[in-house]
């Protein structure tokens, strides 16, 4: 039997001392302790960030959000109906808004309108302004800005505004302008 060495025989000089392999384990493990602790960091930072988005959304001011709107434009001497048409605006946290409407302005081409809101000293009053470029072929032929003054009342899902309207052309003169109201339904 001296020539045949048993596999335990021929693999212990290959094999770990016992000491080291405790050692050789201990090593295995660490990396499922660190997947564990990285796991645990990151669900606490998810739950951490989770108490954060309910701390936003608690901060939330009540016009943020999509709005369907009603406009009604009347001429700002006579108080004459004008037209009427529907629009979306949307106010983002943070203070800016995008608004797009159903205005009928054929040939021309109106771009959404762009723009910024704040709260004007309540919960329920802000301020909105946003301008849209209107084009006819291509090019240029008006600039509108849009201001308006909300107020949200005791439905906190339904808000009236003031709205006045400007028009500019290419060279930056006034050169027609416009009032109204508006009626907003949150889109929900």
């Amino acid at each position: 039997m001296g020539l045949v060495i048993s596999a335990v025989d021929w693999l212990q000089p290959l094999l770990p001392k016992k000491e080291d392999l405790m050692i050789s384990r201990l090593w295995k493990r660490i990396p499922i302790l660190v997947v564990a602790l990285g796991s645990g960091l990151i669900l606490a930072g998810a739950r951490g960030g989770v108490a954060q988005r309910h701390d936003q959304a608690a901060e939330a001011q009540p016009l943020e959000g999509t709005w369907r709107v009603r406009v009604s434009v009347f001429d700002c001497k006579t108080g004459e109906p004008i037209s009427a048409f529907r629009a979306l605006e949307t106010f983002a946290r943070g203070g800016t808004m995008t608004e797009t409407s159903g205005t009928i302005v054929f040939p021309n081409v109106r771009s959404p309108g762009h723009g910024v809101w704040s709260a004007d000293g309540s919960e329920s009053s802000y301020r909105a302004a946003s301008t849209a470029f209107i084009t006819r072929d291509g090019v240029l032929a008006l600039t509108q800005t849009i201001t308006q003054n909300i107020q949200i009342g005791d439905n906190p899902d339904e808000f009236v505004s003031d709205v006045s309207a400007e028009f500019f052309n290419p060279d930056g003169e006034l050169a027609a302008a416009g009032c109204g109201t508006a009626a907003g339904e949150r889109f929900q």
